[in-house]
């Protein structure tokens, strides 16, 4: 039978060995480290930190967020001052969308299972949802080029943060609605 590697390899082979596999662990570690990067500002992070009790005001703020990043991506494509470095940018920003979306769509959840009424806060978040829609839509629609190949995963990804996103805060508002309307009766 036949082992990759001489089971009575010498100490010294080892010694070899693992350090090698623990620096490629770590360069892997790395390099997973610098593709993710945080959508938020410091200032939105401070933000959202001192309403982190009050979804009245926490998801409003995702929506004003959210809403910032939309109107410069759509600047990003009508403006030809960013035409030096709008690839990155529009990549950077459809990742952001994607994972403020998904980050909201949490804080939704975690309030909805609180038993808060979030049937404001839901009105907003559907509509940011609709806008997000046609802006991302439109953007597809004018992205079939070499250049928009380049950000087209993101834009999938975004675009189906978005949908889900929709689909989520129309059902949980409709639960809402029926919950808070039954309590009013009693």
């Amino acid at each position: 039978m036949y082992l990759p590697f001489n089971h009575k390899a010498p100490i010294a082979d080892y010694k070899v060995l693992l350090p090698a596999c623990a620096l490629l662990l770590f360069c892997q570690c790395m390099a997973f480290a610098q593709k993710s990067r945080e959508p938020l500002t410091d200032a939105e992070i401070d933000e959202l930190r001192e309403v982190a009790q009050q979804p009245e005001k926490r998801i409003p703020l995702y929506v004003k967020y959210l809403k910032a990043r939309s109107d410069k991506l759509d600047r990003l494509f009508d403006d030809p001052r960013y035409q030096a470095d709008r690839i990155s940018q529009i990549r950077e920003l459809l990742q952001d969308i994607d994972s403020l979306v998904q980050e909201m769509d949490d804080n939704l959840d975690t309030y909805a299972r609180g038993r808060e009424d979030l049937r404001k806060p839901l009105k907003d978040v559907i509509s940011l949802d609709r806008n997000l829609q046609t802006s991302l839509h439109g953007i597809q629609k004018k992205s079939d080029t070499p250049e928009g190949k380049q950000y087209a995963f993101l834009l999938r990804n975004a675009l189906e943060s978005v949908d889900d996103s929709l689909a989520n805060a129309q059902k949980l508002r409709q639960e809402q609605e029926e919950v808070f309307k039954n309590e009013k009766k009693k």
